[in-house]
């Protein structure tokens, strides 16, 4: 990892909920970053070569600036990397500009020339990844006054929310950080296609199994900005056979903020009281205070039985079960402007 001594960083990892991966998933991506850009030394032009690196450079000063605690300050450096990526999409053999004449027109002093060659440049990337739309033009332009004045939002005391609120203030830019890397990653992918050297996706994770860091992100973002609401739940979609004391099949299907659905396939004989399944609570918010969970049987029928497990909305979801998610994705998460989602909550 990153900085291993970084306290902040440490903190974090201890975590068994949502965020508890991020430090591993940035330290995960910094090693492919500086793995697989070692390859296009030799395969890229000169004139492509500082765009490149200096992205890199950028990208890793600002992951050690996160990991020491000082991740607003790492975001300022995030539009700029960008730029980069986007002008290594606009000369690749893809889109295939010309690298001098965009050199050129940045270093000339006409600034009609060099904010038309931007808009070039940045919609010629968009052409390839969607995500570079949403991060250079919404996140890290429109709303960037959002981002570098987080940090002195003040929280209330009384607030209910407070200390969830805290914690999305000093993670938001963390998230951006990784968002902003795996742009980076595609266009290094793409360029090392391009010269027919393929390489291992960036995956990874400390579940057992490989899961996409990318889908882990994207349901990460959506549990920060409670976007799991009953109607968009999460799909865990996780069967549980062979559970010592209760009878029959258990299934988890969606969780969401607040609670989650759990199924059980069996003789209607066999049906549990409903308080006795308080522990299956573990699988989406990891040990908690069962004093606080709620579990009623929704509906009953020949082959078994519906319930919803109920706990307080301020609990957070678990690492795991984020985890588990992004191993077997069943349904896709787009990326969002989740700045604005996340300034929504201190409203």
């Amino acid at each position: 990892m990153v900085d291993n001594n970084s306290f902040f960083f440490q903190e974090m990892s201890k975590s068994k909920l949502w965020f508890g991966l991020l430090p591993e998933l940035l330290s995960i991506g910094h090693k492919w970053l500086d793995t697989n850009s070692a390859l296009l030394h030799n395969s890229l032009e000169e004139r492509q070569k500082p765009f490149l690196f200096t992205a890199i450079t950028l990208w890793n000063q600002a992951l050690t600036a996160t990991s020491e605690g000082k991740a607003y300050f790492a975001a300022h450096t995030l539009r700029s990397i960008l730029e980069r990526v986007a002008f290594l999409w606009a000369t690749s053999k893809e889109i295939g500009f010309n690298p001098e004449d965009i050199i050129n027109s940045y270093e000339g002093d006409d600034k009609k020339v060099r904010r038309q060659t931007t808009d070039k440049v940045i919609d010629a990337a968009c052409s390839k990844d969607s995500d570079i739309s949403i991060l250079y033009n919404e996140m890290l332009s429109r709303y960037f006054s959002h981002l570098s004045h987080l940090d002195v939002i003040t929280i209330s005391e009384t607030k209910r929310n407070k200390d969830k609120l805290k914690t999305g203030a000093q993670l938001l830019p963390m998230l951006l950080l990784f968002d902003v890397g795996n742009c980076l990653i595609k266009v290094i992918e793409n360029l090392l296609d391009e010269n027919n050297v393929s390489v291992k996706p960036f995956t990874g994770g400390r579940t057992g199994h490989e899961f996409k860091a990318v889908d882990y992100m994207r349901i990460a973002s959506y549990v920060m900005c409670e976007k799991h609401s009953r109607k968009k739940a999460i799909s865990l979609s996780l069967l549980l056979p062979n559970i010592s004391d209760f009878k029959g099949e258990f299934g988890i299907t969606d969780i969401y903020r607040g609670g989650m659905d759990l199924k059980r396939f069996g003789l209607p004989s066999d049906s549990p009281k409903p308080d006795t399944l308080k522990g299956f609570s573990k699988f989406a918010i990891g040990d908690a205070n069962e004093k606080r969970i709620v579990v009623d049987l929704k509906k009953q029928h020949e082959k078994g039985e519906e319930y919803e497990i109920r706990w307080p909305k301020e609990w957070d979801i678990s690492s795991s079960a984020i985890a588990l998610i992004a191993r077997n994705p069943k349904q896709e998460y787009a990326i969002f402007d989740y700045v604005t989602e996340f300034v929504r909550l201190f409203k």
